[in-house]
């Protein structure tokens, strides 16, 4: 079969456990005899978009170099690139698309495809319903479903940027008087053509889940979510380990190491973590910190409060290392050197492969109890993202190592896609 992967952004190793999983597949789906297309986009200053390509050994990487969006209808739309796509698609005639992720492609997506083409979603968050991706809000609250109004309300100046947020922008490049000119400057009332956009936006989102001949998700917890949404109920498949870990002995049980490997975004709760292991006693733990920092709108200087945060326990006596973006073979590296794992996510994590690498490595799991990260290992510690709760976790959880969680492989795992591309393999 002909195949075609959509990710969001390249090197796939880069973009975190998403581009990880489909550069995995890719691989596996190839070694089954399969043609293999992965497309990403990329944005860039300009006019005309075009294709990229790239060969490797499992296949080719298409990369399709878009212009920026000019407003946030075209953020989601991306009507410079439908006649590119549609051309492209056509003569491609695949056999499969397997959308893993849409960001910087249009949600429309399917009105593009060969008619006789298998679709396939994989939602590996909320990305799709949610236009800020998490289901989390501005004020970082969890949202109880979207709906045009409240994601109106949410989206603020982002729906109807003030023209001289565009001349404040070449004035002052400094994040911090950047904020400063969204704050001031930028309308705070939610017009009513604006609820007609998100509208819009919601509508082609429900159709895109709809109209595709399979639906899955890497966790139960998004699973129900979705359905208790009422929005298309996806089918379960779980994730596979993308490589093969061997437990290792612990290290020696004091301190007691610590490691959050993850993104450096306000949703992940990173800044709780360094909080609340001021209520833990600095000779006893080490934190390891490793993951890339990420721009917020809601939370503009997030990074440097982190950093902030890091010097302050540092100067407390904390061990506290910083080791930036690591490569998956460090990062595996880095686990077997630790006895927990934290992620005490803000928002309702779906199956994050970086807590599946660390329940096989044998660590112990805090995290968030709201979150399919819960799923990653039987012995998950499921806590509430406060600074307290977190703390009383790590005080009691045990340096041992956890009983051993048997996850797929990779090879198997692309045995049950292939099965469920061809219909001869019914999902949960």
């Amino acid at each position: 079969m002909k195949i075609l992967l959509i990710a969001h952004g390249s090197p796939l190793s880069e973009y975190g456990g998403v581009g990880l999983y489909v550069e995995s597949i890719a691989k596996g789906l190839a070694l089954l005899q399969h043609e293999i297309i992965v497309i990403t986009p990329k944005m860039a200053s300009i006019q005309k978009p075009y294709f990229k390509t790239h060969i490797y050994g499992w296949g080719q990487h298409w990369e399709l170099v878009t212009p920026f969006a000019r407003n946030w209808i075209d953020s989601w739309s991306h009507r410079s690139c439908h006649a590119l796509l549609k051309s492209t698609l056509i003569n491609l005639v695949p056999d499969v698309i397997h959308i893993h992720h849409l960001d910087g492609l249009p949600l429309n997506f399917w009105s593009f495809t060969p008619q006789n083409c298998f679709k396939a979603i994989t939602l590996h968050d909320y990305a799709i319903p949610c236009a800020r991706g998490q289901l989390v809000n501005a004020d970082q609250e969890i949202c109880l479903g979207p709906n045009s109004e409240k994601c109106a309300a949410c989206l603020g100046h982002r729906l109807r940027p003030h023209p001289w947020l565009q001349i404040f922008r070449k004035w002052f490049t400094n994040p911090y008087f950047q904020s400063i000119g969204k704050a001031v400057i930028a309308p705070k009332t939610t017009h009513r053509h604006h609820v007609g956009q998100v509208h819009k936006r919601l509508s082609d989102a429900r159709r895109l889940l709809h109209e595709c001949d399979l639906l899955l998700s890497p966790s139960m917890h998004l699973q129900s979510r979705m359905k208790a949404l009422q929005w298309p109920e996806p089918r379960f498949l779980p994730l596979p380990l993308l490589t093969d870990i061997q437990p290792l002995p612990p290290p020696p049980p004091s301190p007691k190491r610590l490691i959050y490997s993850s993104r450096i975004a306000p949703t992940k709760g990173l800044h709780l973590i360094l909080k609340a292991i001021k209520k833990c006693d600095h000779r006893d733990i080490s934190l390891t910190i490793i993951g890339q920092t990420e721009g917020s709108d809601s939370w503009p200087n997030y990074a440097d409060h982190i950093k902030k945060l890091i010097h302050q326990r540092q100067s407390e006596g904390y061990q506290v290392q910083y080791l930036g973006h690591r490569s998956h073979s460090e990062v595996i590296r880095q686990l077997h050197q630790h006895h927990v794992f934290l992620l005490p996510s803000l928002w309702p994590e779906n199956a994050p492969i970086s807590a599946r690498e660390a329940a096989a490595a044998g660590l112990q799991i805090i995290c968030s109890e709201d979150s399919g990260a819960m799923e990653m290992s039987p012995e998950a510690i499921g806590i509430q993202p406060t600074e307290g709760s977190i703390a009383n976790a790590i005080n009691n959880v045990s340096t041992d190592r956890i009983t051993l969680t048997n996850h797929m492989d990779l090879k198997a795992h692309c045995w049950e896609l292939q099965s469920a591309y061809l219909g001869t393999r019914e999902l949960y």
